[in-house]
């Protein structure tokens, strides 16, 4: 039986995979989907027009970089189709970044009307470190043509790989996001369920990455 994301918590576990060499990679796309029903960063509690900074309640990654609170569509940014609230808006030449202090495994999010010049870059060993993933909104969402109504081009994308950066950017108006999860590697388990997890590179080559999936009940890996 599937089991949609948002119903799920997803820890990308990676078993005999070694964490610190594992590259971050596309593990689903859930167009329409606007949240994966777990802990989140919402950016509610945060001011219209502020950027965010330092850890946000609902994470535990720092945030910096001028990214600005947004609330409704205007000619410059628009809310991610179906989301009602407060998001962060990345607007041309605009970066936003988060940092983790330990390595995570998983990151989540919800992207509004995904555009080709929308970017997201996933470091190890911060900014100057190791690039683990580079992606555009087309990678993500296609067609990515910046469809502001579109659930194909409006969703939640999950990540399973080795990160503790996160580099949003965006090349013309603008990059939206809002609900962002992540999670760090946990010890192996024996007693939980073990899964495959298939996922994509930017370029299209199919990987395979073992998860540990924790739900009330499943009766399957598919996914």
């Amino acid at each position: 039986m599937r089991k949609t994301l948002a119903a799920l918590t997803i820890l990308a576990g990676f078993g005999a995979l070694d964490p610190a060499s594992a590259a971050v990679v596309i593990a689903s796309t859930e167009p329409g989907i606007l949240s994966n029903g777990g802990p989140e960063v919402t950016f509610n509690n945060l001011a219209i027009g502020s950027s965010p900074s330092g850890i946000l309640a609902g994470g535990t990654g720092s945030f910096s970089g001028n990214g600005t609170i947004r609330l409704g569509t205007t000619g410059q940014y628009a809310e991610p189709f179906g989301d009602t609230s407060r998001y962060l808006a990345i607007q041309a030449g605009q970066q936003e970044v988060i940092k983790f202090a330990t390595v995570q495994n998983y990151f989540g999010f919800l992207l509004g009307s995904a555009d080709t010049y929308n970017t997201f870059v996933f470091k190890l060993g911060g900014v100057g470190g190791v690039t683990e993933g580079t992606f555009t909104g087309a990678n993500l969402l296609s067609p990515g043509n910046g469809n502001q109504f579109s659930p194909l081009t409006n969703g939640y994308v999950n990540f399973a790989g080795a990160f503790d950066t996160v580099i949003f950017g965006s090349g013309s108006n603008s990059l939206e996001i809002d609900n962002i999860s992540s999670a760090v590697p946990e010890p192996a388990d024996p007693g939980l369920h073990g899964c495959w997890l298939h996922g994509l590179s930017p370029q299209g080559q199919v990987l395979h990455v073992p998860v540990r999936i924790v739900a009330e009940e499943f009766s399957s890996c598919s996914i």
